[in-house]
């Protein structure tokens, strides 16, 4: 008896947490209890991230969790959302550049790697429209503590944003390649329910009733083995199983992936390896400075209005109850201290000190920190800064946006590989990607296995355009720079059509040769000939046209030497 006491002893402290098995191969009712298992394992954890994302998500949308109804009615009602801000200012920054794709296992097919790369390039900037959605799951990275995209084939390769709320994840795992199962609140009606599962007809009628097919239900989809299968139930009811879809088990050679993945995608930045969620969020280290700066803002402003006074009490002098009665009557500020050294009641006065003042911009200045949004990077100016400081400010927050970015970038790996293995899977016509200026055909025969697409690293992250035009404009004074990209990194538009003019002028005011790659046939590397194409060049143009003829005629006699001077004459 006491040799099984001991082994129950050993056995309860060896199993951490129980799970039921999830097999594909089981039976229905026995696939049911497990999945059922599994999502009450990860409720928990779910919850726990569903209270915080709550509170964030408050907190950005309001500034404030306070009901403005439970505010003094005589009293300042501001919310300075600096955590809005914040958030929205970077969003676009960090999104500003295109994910650079690299390709790799493909050899020295160089066309092959050219021609994937534009593909994937245009997917992202124009068939696909990436950097919105790429905005919006970094948006519920900030909020929720993750961010998920789910990818899946209708008639091409669709992307779409899942609500974090409407996920749940394996509560052990870290990465998603230790991870068990996930699955997904999906809503439908009972009528597409019905179109979708038509071998569970009966079960769904006899649970709901012919009268009730426009109505709106949630059920479940399930994806557990790591991604090897999938399950659909609606209560006690198994709608479906399979095999991972996203998977070719007929033809392996149809897959880039070495094994069946989950079809979601995961932004994570400041993670511990605890479980799939971050541990800490931006909005969640900013949150008691942002009720600190609206309670600053809101002192400021009752305390230049002329009828609030500040008042200062102690229990020596009245009852904490007795004095938030005064408190509430008048509308004034009052501070209330438990056994403090004031006897009385004072009326310290109705002007807010510079101390306040302070506390208020270091407050915003520690959000700044947190968030790496300071003036110079929102696009204001403040007077007592330098060009000096701005720079410095500016470099700071790119360092602190760079482990974000560097997240995003490997999130946007993961979805080009996504991408060219479900065309290889999917697509039985070429796919043709059109950015406006050319048209690529690719067919999912051209994409061998063992293709592998990187993110160029860093190639996302923002840039200083002020800096930019600084070092350009330097380059250009000791020629170290074309006029083209000049113009280019200066922002103008129309850079080609900039550079163009320069050159006429220059050429027209005699300040340079002209020089131009010919268009004569042989010989037409040559200085004469690449001076005699930008002469016609020049003399075809509406600005030679308009010259009077006086300016037009030296460039007429130089076209002639040259032409003389081609020809063998003198």
């Amino acid at each position: 008896m006491e040799n099984e006491t001991e082994k129950q002893n050993e056995l309860e402290e060896t199993i951490l947490t129980e799970r039921r098995s999830l097999e594909y191969k089981a039976k229905d009712e026995d696939l049911l209890r497990a999945i059922d298992f599994a999502i009450h394992e990860s409720k928990a954890l779910k919850e726990l991230a569903e209270k915080v994302g709550k509170k964030n998500e408050l907190y950005w949308e309001k500034g404030t969790d306070i009901k403005s109804d439970t505010i003094h009615p005589k009293k300042a009602k501001i919310v300075d959302n600096k955590i809005f801000m914040s958030v929205e200012t970077i969003l676009p920054i960090i999104t500003s550049q295109t994910p650079e794709p690299s390709i790799l296992g493909i050899g020295d097919n160089n066309d092959l790697r050219e021609k994937l790369m534009k593909a994937l390039t245009i997917a992202y900037e124009v068939k696909q429209k990436i950097q919105l959605k790429l905005q919006r799951v970094i948006r519920d990275w900030f909020i929720y503590k993750i961010g998920i995209w789910k990818y899946r084939w209708d008639e091409g390769f669709i992307t779409e944003t899942v609500r974090p709320e409407k996920m749940g994840f394996d509560p052990r795992a870290s990465e998603t390649d230790n991870c068990e199962f996930m699955f997904e609140q999906m809503e439908d009606t009972i009528e597409t329910l019905i179109e979708k599962f038509s071998k569970k007809k009966k079960d769904i009628l006899e649970k709901y009733g012919k009268d009730r097919m426009k109505s709106r239900v949630r059920y479940i989809e399930f994806w557990g083995g790591g991604g090897e299968w999938v399950a659909w139930k609606l209560g006690g009811i198994l709608l479906d199983k399979q095999k991972n879809p996203n998977f070719d088990y007929k033809n392996e050679e149809n897959n880039l992936f070495k094994k069946p993945q989950f079809p979601y995608l995961l932004l994570k930045v400041f993670n511990l390896g605890k479980n799939l969620y971050d541990d800490a969020s931006l909005i969640e280290q900013s949150i008691s400075l942002q009720d600190s700066v609206n309670k600053r803002k809101n002192q400021i402003s009752d305390l230049t209005d002329e009828q609030k006074k500040l008042i200062v009490a102690s229990s020596r002098a009245i009852s904490k109850e007795e004095f938030q009665k005064f408190i509430n009557k008048y509308g004034h500020i009052g501070i209330w201290l438990d056994n403090g050294e004031i006897k009385d009641i004072q009326v310290v006065g109705g002007q807010a000190d510079a101390s306040i003042f302070n506390d208020l911009n270091q407050s915003i200045g520690e959000i700044d920190n947190i968030m790496g949004t300071h003036s110079t990077t929102r696009g204001e100016r403040k007077e007592q800064e330098t060009l000096g400081g701005r720079k410095l400010l500016a470099s700071a927050d790119y360092g602190r946006a760079e482990t974000i970015i560097l997240n995003i970038e490997q999130l946007m790996e993961d979805w080009y590989n996504a991408y060219l293995h479900m065309l290889k899977v999917y697509s039985l016509e070429d796919s043709e990607f059109d950015n406006g200026e050319e048209i690529i055909m690719l067919n999912r025969e051209e994409i061998p296995k063992g293709t592998l697409v990187m993110v160029k690293k860093g190639s996302t992250l923002p840039v200083d355009k002020v800096a930019r035009a600084e070092l350009a404009v330097k380059l250009a004074q000791f020629n170290f720079i074309d006029p083209l990209t000049l113009f280019e990194e200066l922002g103008y538009g129309k850079a080609e059509e900039r550079k163009e003019k320069l050159y006429e002028w220059l050429t027209r005011t005699g300040k340079i040769q002209p020089e131009q790659t010919g268009e004569l046939g042989a010989g037409q590397g040559s200085p004469e000939i690449q001076q005699l194409a930008t002469l016609k060049q020049i003399m075809t143009s509406e600005q030679f046209r308009s010259l009077p003829p006086e300016r037009q005629k030296p460039l007429v006699e130089r076209a002639r030497a040259i032409v003389n001077r081609i020809k063998g004459g003198k």
